[in-house]
């Protein structure tokens, strides 16, 4: 049995026709295609993830040259800085808690991975950072 129903879709009306379909499949009649049945098992490919970089597979972080160059300070992770920790001029060694980045609602501190002297500090409270977004400049 269909039935005629009046649709308004953004203010334009269609007529829509629709058929009533009975769900006992024993009622079908032997002209009509068999359809799959709605609890089917759909496959789906799925992207793998990159792994995941922890403390035993990062590289050891370089040692501090005697030359007086500089050394980038990089967001680990991305978020929002909401605690800066140091000031230009401070001397800070491996370890030292640089500032403090807000990421999925959890705060995560930045130690700083070198000995040196805070020469520039590139953002500020508030700010959002991205991974491996350089943060801040040690000499």
């Amino acid at each position: 049995m269909s039935r005629i129903f009046k649709v308004k879709v953004n203010g334009k009306s269609y007529d829509v026709e629709v058929e009533e379909v009975e769900s006992n499949s024993s009622n079908k009649k032997p002209d009509q295609e068999s359809k799959p049945e709605p609890n089917q098992e759909v496959k789906k490919t799925v992207p793998t993830p990159s792994p995941i970089r922890n403390e035993e597979t990062k590289e050891p972080a370089p040692a501090p040259s005697s030359d007086g160059s500089e050394k980038e300070v990089l967001a680990p992770l991305p978020g929002v800085v909401i605690d800066i920790k140091v000031r230009v001029g401070d001397k800070v060694n491996p370890g030292d808690k640089l500032m403090v980045i807000e990421a999925m609602k959890m705060e995560n501190e930045i130690p700083s991975e070198f000995t040196g002297v805070v020469d520039k500090i590139l953002v500020s409270k508030g700010d959002n950072v991205d991974g491996d977004e350089p943060v801040m400049i040690l000499k």
